[in-house]
C-alpha cells in the first residue's frame, strides 16, 4: 500500500532531488510546494479517467420545492455527491441516459427521480489507488512543482511528457478490467417497485 510520503518521494525524484521528504507536514521548501498543489492535482488526475478504483454508484433524488419547468427546458435538479468529479454514466431512467445536463453541482433532466449514476468520486486515500494511476499521478505532480523546485523548464516538460505515457498506459490498463456494464432495465423498475436490487455488475 502506497502512502503519501512514497508518491511525494517518486516525483521529488523524477526531478532529480536527492532531499526526501520524512512527513507530508515537513517544514521545507519541497513539502511545502507539494502540499500547495496536492489537493488539486489529485482531482485532475482523477478526472482525466474512468478509475476503476474511484468509480462509486449513487442514488440521487430531486432537489424539494422546485416546480416542473422551473429549470427551463428541464423540470428537475438532483445534487450531486459532495466527492464528486466525473460522470460515468446515468444508470437510470433509460430516458434520462442521453438528455441531460450537468450544472452547477447538479444534474438537470425531466424525470421525477429518483436517478442512479456512476461517477468518478474523489479519492483522497493513496491506499486505494492502483500502481498505474500512482505513476502517472507522481508525473503530474513533478510537473506542478518542477519550476517551484528546480527553475528548469527542460525538466518541467520531460515531467509532462511522462504524464502524458503514464496516463495513457493506466487508462489502458483501466480499461480493459472490466467488461461492459450492462444495465438490466426490467431489475431496475422491479428494485423501484419493491423487487428485488437490480443484478448489475459491479465495478
Amino acid at each position: 500500500m502506497v502512502d503519501r510520503v512514497t508518491i511525494s518521494n517518486q516525483a521529488l525524484s523524477l526531478l532529480g532531488e536527492d532531499d526526501q521528504l520524512t512527513d507530508p507536514d515537513d517544514d521545507t521548501h519541497a513539502a511545502r510546494s507539494i502540499r500547495s498543489v496536492w489537493d488539486v492535482v489529485r482531482q485532475d488526475a482523477l478526472r482525466a479517467g474512468e478509475w476503476n478504483f474511484a468509480i462509486l454508484r449513487a442514488e440521487l433524488g430531486a432537489e424539494v420545492g422546485l416546480t416542473a419547468g422551473e429549470l427551463h427546458p428541464y423540470s428537475y435538479g438532483f445534487p450531486l455527491p459532495t466527492d464528486f468529479l466525473r460522470l460515468v454514466e446515468v444508470m437510470y431512467p433509460p430516458d434520462l441516459r442521453d438528455s441531460y445536463s450537468i450544472e452547477r453541482g447538479r444534474i438537470l433532466g425531466h424525470s421525477l427521480g429518483p436517478i442512479y449514476i456512476r461517477y468518478v468520486a474523489d479519492t483522497p486515500e493513496t491506499g486505494r489507488w492502483d500502481a498505474s494511476f500512482v505513476k502517472a499521478f507522481a508525473h503530474l505532480l513533478a510537473y506542478q512543482i518542477a519550476e517551484r523546485i528546480t527553475g528548469d523548464r527542460a525538466r518541467k516538460s520531460d515531467c509532462w511528457s511522462g504524464y502524458r505515457a503514464a496516463i495513457s498506459s493506466a487508462l489502458g490498463i483501466d480499461a480493459v478490467e472490466n467488461p461492459p456494464v450492462v444495465t438490466y432495465e426490467d431489475d431496475w423498475i422491479t428494485a423501484r417497485v419493491g423487487g428485488a436490487w437490480p443484478t448489475v455488475p459491479n465495478t
